[in-house]
């Protein structure tokens, strides 16, 4: 089991970089002193770490950002209360409850197909007066994603966060579980290797399940996605791809994530009021 220390941005193109092996046998560290942000999928991703680790019987130890002001946020991302709820020991900041202008979604826990449908519902709402067309994308992502956790993940729920950015412009959304990964999912349809499994998964009509109609789920998620001149970002085992409408880029790290993490990324047509 290793630990996971975090320098700088923690996101969907560094969540292999902050594996190490572990400096303990008596507990897991989550090391946020050198974090300065964390994507929607760095908060989900964090989640779903420690709780592999404490499913494995291990203590967790979180140590908070030097950084005060990258402490607060992820109080009010609520990494904090997410962690001591699966029963991380957790070192950040009481901050007072506010809506923060950035944030659609703060970290949260669903379970089941319902659970996520809820939330992508609830989102939907708020984004759909200023861009339709986003705001569909982002709801049939986030219910595809949950029925891939439940479906596929063999685990009852996983962790949600979305986030608007850039000035209003932007909007991530991710989905993190701590399951058996891609790779064991699809290895009876021919997966090898992690890369194999991450660039099946997004391929229509491929599916662990031979069901009429399965497999369509993130392949449709990938077209709509780069369709609103977005991108899906896909991470597996010891493997990540990007995937936009064009192209698919793959890395192959040395050491393997536990679960499935997912982030789409969408421009938006009109600026989100933020604050």
């Amino acid at each position: 089991m290793p630990d996971l220390v975090t320098e700088g941005r923690c996101g969907e193109s560094t969540l292999h970089r902050c594996l190490r092996p572990r400096t303990s046998d008596h507990w897991t560290r989550i090391d946020l002193r050198a974090l300065t942000f964390a994507e929607p999928v760095g908060l989900t991703a964090l989640a779903t770490f420690a709780e592999e680790q404490l499913r494995a019987g291990h203590r967790v130890l979180v140590q908070r950002p030097e950084d005060a002001s990258v402490a607060r946020y992820l109080a009010r991302m609520r990494l904090d209360e997410t962690l001591t709820a699966l029963g991380a020991e957790v070192d950040l900041p009481h901050v007072r409850a506010r809506p923060l202008g950035n944030v659609l979604l703060e970290l949260t826990r669903f379970d089941g197909h319902r659970g996520a449908g809820a939330l992508a519902q609830m989102v939907h709402a708020l984004i759909a007066p200023y861009d339709a067309e986003a705001a569909n994308a982002l709801h049939n992502g986030l219910c595809e994603a949950g029925i891939n956790v439940v479906d596929h993940a063999r685990r009852d729920g996983g962790f949600l966060a979305a986030q608007i950015t850039h000035n209003g412009r932007r909007l991530s959304f991710a989905v993190s579980d701590s399951g058996i990964g891609l790779l064991r999912s699809l290895s009876r349809k021919g997966a090898r290797t992690d890369a194999d499994a991450l660039r099946m998964a997004i391929r229509p009509g491929i599916s662990e399940h031979d069901d009429p109609g399965r497999g369509v789920g993130l392949s449709d998620m990938v077209r709509e996605l780069s369709r609103l001149g977005g991108h899906l970002h896909l991470t597996s085992g010891r493997s990540s791809l990007l995937a936009p409408d064009t192209s698919e880029e793959t890395h192959v790290w040395p050491q393997g994530i536990t679960g499935t993490h997912l982030q789409g990324v969408i421009p938006l047509r009109h600026a989100v009021p933020l604050g």
